[in-house]
């Protein structure tokens, strides 16, 4: 019998590279309106969604698919920050561990990896780092652990715990320990928690020397996408295996 995996992704940019491998453009409108597709992988029926940034946009998200689609478990994939200094552009990082302090969540499914994946503490909190002081910062107050950090797991944990729903952690790293961020995102997040691009769009229009700095980001977060694309695909079609 086929088991329904959901992989939730939080934007557009990280769900295209594993839209496109199964031929998909990643815009369909699917599931309560998300852009989303539907596919069959080895002994998976996956659902593939970009649920949006942030906390309360994930949370939203998972629990309008819950709603209409009961996936046997949940993996929400995507980019992350580096935390650990010795972690690179493209690093794949699969969580053991998640903490959004004061919680700390053992994870229940870690996907098994081919060599040179990471694994250990992701930390999830609601807000963009930017500065490398603002990285070591938080990772010296989650207790010098966490490999990465990133902004929806936490609440993606939440609900699928409240659903009873067996749920992972993939990411990997868009930006390293060393970088600074072009701009301070936090100052161009909406209500729910995504980023209005348009705002972005005016603050580089008014600051061009971050354009540059924007034009890594976002070749850094292609290549990272594209590798959590490349291990989930390999992931699932090896059968899904998991370490504990």
């Amino acid at each position: 019998m086929s088991r329904r995996i959901l992989i939730q992704f939080a934007v557009r940019q990280e769900l295209a590279p594993f839209a496109r491998l199964f031929r998909r453009s990643g815009r369909q409108k699917g599931l309560a309106g998300y852009e989303s597709f539907t596919c069959e992988v080895g002994d998976f029926t996956v659902m593939a969604i970009a649920g949006g940034m942030g906390a309360r946009a994930a949370g939203s998200a998972l629990r309008a698919v819950f709603t209409a689609w009961s996936p046997d478990m949940v993996v929400m994939a995507g980019v992350a920050g580096a935390l650990d200094p010795d972690l690179c552009i493209g690093d794949l990082v699969i969580a053991t561990d998640l903490v959004a302090p004061p919680v700390h969540w053992t994870v229940p499914i870690v996907p098994s990896h081919r060599k040179g994946v990471h694994r250990g503490v992701i930390l999830s909190i609601d807000r963009v780092l930017v500065s490398p002081a603002d990285k070591r910062h938080a990772r010296s107050e989650a207790g010098g652990t966490p490999l990465a950090v990133e902004m929806e797991s936490a609440a993606v944990a939440r609900a699928a715990t409240e659903a009873g729903v067996p749920w992972a952690a993939v990411r990997a790293i868009s930006d390293t320990a060393a970088d600074c961020l072009p701009l301070d995102f936090n100052r161009f997040r909406g209500r729910n928690g995504d980023l209005a691009v348009g705002r972005v769009a005016l603050a580089a229009a008014t600051h061009p020397a971050a354009i540059p700095g924007l034009l890594r980001l976002g070749r850094h977060t292609d290549i990272a996408s594209a590798s959590v694309a490349s291990f989930l695909l390999e992931w699932l079609e090896s059968g899904g295996d998991t370490v504990y």
